[in-house]
């Protein structure tokens, strides 16, 4: 099993902090060990490098096999850490031709980034998308 980079290294500790503090009352390195392990050997069997957000996904995604799910998704100080780079709320992006403003930003049931938009209008949707 090879080493975390320094740039995955700092995601694991950022994560681990936000974990510790979602679940307080838990003993999560055991737990946070295995996930980890397993984190580690799927970069390693990867063909070429991957994208910050997809690190940080794919780490949730494990977490949820060990903890409660919807704490983790719904967590700020999470979604912050592995969302950081995509598009914040109170941002707007046009959509054929109508502009959206972007009222949410979460973890997706499918562990992609899901927004909620809404337009002028008041019409909301929500799409996932995957890096």
């Amino acid at each position: 099993m090879s080493k975390p980079s320094h740039s995955q290294q700092e995601l694991l500790e950022r994560v681990y902090a936000a974990l510790v503090v979602a679940f307080p009352d838990s003993n999560v390195e055991p737990f946070w060990r295995e996930a980890t392990g397993r984190f580690i050997k799927w970069l390693g069997g990867l063909p070429a490098p991957t994208s910050q957000l997809d690190m940080g996904l794919y780490l949730v995604e494990l977490l949820c096999e060990y903890f409660d799910a919807a704490t983790l998704k719904t967590d700020q100080n999470l979604i912050q850490i592995v969302l950081g780079s995509t598009l914040e709320t109170n941002n707007y992006v046009d959509i054929g031709g109508t502009r959206y403003e972007v009222i949410r930003r979460e973890i997706g049931d499918n562990f992609g980034v899901s927004y909620t938009l809404k337009n002028e209008k008041g019409e909301m949707l929500r799409h996932e998308f995957f890096d």
